[in-house]
């Protein structure tokens, strides 16, 4: 149960913080605690003002699921009762309302004294409930804090709050001083769902455009502000990208995509004054934009150089990577733990610096074009954390995952090779779109997916396995590249597996496999398994795909060519292949 699904099924985020507490206050006790029933009752009355109807018992099972969740989290000593206060507290996250409202709500709630003032232990046992709704609502809180308990992460932050928030220092928040701390961008216990990097190029429609085509776009209405963004600008730029690719699909679509540019102007409006710096913007929404590489290295060299003189600076480096990193920080919360805990400014300074270390040829102090195009299309230098941090791999994938989202479980790998095929040209060349319609068929054809979660999942994971052999960018793949790299994929049974893998190996058609075929089809099976399970090259101590194919296809030969003639038989390939402990 996502925090999303949770606010859409209980209809929490009709409701300001304030009106949810009158409703549950009235099905409180005299004591303050509601029964199991009781808290029924109040989300009854919430969901029947709303009009809503859960008119298929798969909602309501849905429902009564996610009611039994909540109750149940601050049911701790499984009484039957819960407090009023603490249950308020934690489900505000659900709630909507603007800042204001939900600062005015949320002191009210901290203040359990009621004496117009709230002390360190108050706000501990405020963040508490809060942080136990998002653990159970965000399974990843866990990981992201380092494994704290809700009651260890609420000390933290409240004492976090206080160096931060309590201005004149006598140990207590006033009004001003809360709503100065809750209304900004910090830790305030109101966090929007996550975002993505993939769902914010996809929902944005930034990934079919670009960057420059983008900017274009973008700069439309930012010229209006001499230069600036107001949100209304913001979001109309937006409207326009997204209605010239054919709109969004549905009105779930449409209400995430505000929550996302809510949060991408939010991460810019540093000084909350409501304009954002266009070139900041342009800058870190590059990150969402497809192309290649010469594309994107000339659009980057554009924007990085701010003042227009032809060379980027070391301080105009770090102006543009502090605005990459601000959205990475955002969409993707393990990029923080994985720099080392650094902020995105710090980041910036750092990475800034090791270019020009790596770029720098001259020793100028500045980067043309050409030395900064050397650099972006690097992949061991730099440029390679900045681009590898964008592409970083989700941890809910796997081969099975993978397996189970594409459906090639379901097939032998002749079965789908032949429905694959349909999307190849003449040249045995397959571009994106006919990839992405192949992967359709097969879907549809075995029953198609099973939510919008899982949709979601399948478009990031088609784009990174049509990536994975797109290796020069130019938007097309090599068929039976692919079909090799996909194969690991597919089911069937042993002698299926066994006849198929080795045509795909027997690149020439000669009856025989040599040294060469045997290392280019598991380099495309090992880019694959890297890819779609990470642990796997960690265990392989590092190596990269083609060096764990050379040496893997020479030890198949030391020990399986047993004639020495430089090429296995069927009969020698078959001896090998069913040895279950080098199996895929």
């Amino acid at each position: 149960i996502t925090m999303e699904e949770m606010r859409n099924v209980t209809m929490l985020h009709h409701f300001t913080a304030e009106e949810a507490f009158e409703i549950f206050a009235l099905k409180a006790n005299r004591d303050g605690f509601l029964d199991k029933r009781s808290f029924f009752e109040a989300f009854k009355s919430i969901i029947q003002s709303t009009g809503t109807k859960f008119d298929t018992q798969s909602k309501k099972d849905r429902l009564t699921l996610v009611l039994h969740r909540l109750f149940d989290i601050f049911d701790q000593d499984h009484n039957g009762l819960v407090d009023f206060t603490e249950i308020a507290s934690g489900l505000s996250v659900l709630c909507g309302g603007d800042a204001d409202d939900k600062a005015r709500a949320a002191f009210e709630l901290y203040d359990l004294n009621g004496d117009g003032f709230i002390s360190q232990d108050e706000m501990v046992n405020y963040l508490t409930s809060i942080f136990k709704v998002m653990y159970e609502t965000e399974p990843s809180t866990p990981e992201r804090v380092h494994g704290m308990s809700p009651e260890s992460l609420a000390q933290t932050t409240a004492e976090s709050v206080f160096e931060h928030a309590d201005l004149n220092g006598d140990g207590l928040l006033s009004v001003e001083e809360f709503t100065r701390w809750y209304t900004s961008d910090t830790d305030n216990g109101n966090a929007d769902s996550d975002f993505s990097l993939e769902e914010a190029r996809s929902l944005t429609r930034l990934d079919r455009y670009t960057p420059k085509q983008a900017f274009e776009m973008l700069a439309l209405e930012a010229d209006r502000n001499d230069g600036c963004f107001d949100k209304i600008g913001f979001f109309r730029a937006f409207k326009s990208i997204v209605k010239a690719q054919g709109g969004l699909n549905d009105k779930d679509e449409q209400d995430r995509l505000i929550v996302v540019l809510h949060r991408l102007f939010r991460i810019f409006d540093q000084d909350g004054n409501g304009f954002v710096d266009f070139e900041e913007v342009a800058s870190g929404l590059s990150v969402l934009c497809s192309g290649d590489k010469e594309t994107k290295a000339q659009a980057a060299f554009d924007l990085y150089d701010y003042d227009g003189d032809g060379f980027i600076s070391l301080s105009e480096m770090e102006r543009y990577l502090r605005s990459i990193f601000l959205i990475m920080y955002e969409a993707q919360p393990n990029t923080r733990a994985r720099a080392g805990g650094v902020s995105p400014e710090e980041l910036a300074e750092i990475t800034a610096e090791q270019v020009f270390v790596d770029a720098d040829l001259n020793g100028d102090g500045k980067l043309s074009l050409e030395e900064f195009s050397k650099w972006y299309s690097k992949d061991n230098s730099s440029a390679a954390a900045v681009k590898g941090m964008a592409q970083s791999v989700p941890d809910w994938i796997s081969l099975d995952e993978v397996r189970r989202l594409t459906k090639l479980g379901k097939y032998t790998p002749q079965e789908a090779f032949d429905r694959l095929a349909r999307a190849a040209n003449a040249e045995s060349y397959v571009n994106k779109r006919s990839f992405f319609v192949a992967f359709n068929d097969i879907i549809e054809e075995s029953g198609g997916i099973e939510s919008e979660e899982d949709q979601d999942k399948l478009v990031l994971v088609l784009n990174r396995l049509f990536d994975l052999f797109d290796v020069d960018n130019n938007g097309v793949v090599d068929f039976q590249e692919m079909a090799s790299g996909l194969s690991v994929l597919c089911g069937g049974s042993r002698d299926d597996k066994l006849a198929n893998a080795f045509a795909l190996y027997d690149y020439d058609g000669d009856g025989f496999i040599s040294l060469d075929e045997m290392t280019h089809y598991l380099s495309c099976v090992f880019k694959v398994m890297f890819q779609m399970q990470p642990s796997t090259q960690q265990k392989m101590g590092g190596v990269s795909a083609e060096e764990l194919a050379l040496a893997t296809a020479q030890q198949v030969f030391v020990d399986y060519d047993l004639n020495q003639d430089g090429k296995l038989s069927f009969d020698e390939f078959k001896e090998w292949y069913t040895q279950e402990n080098t199996q895929e």
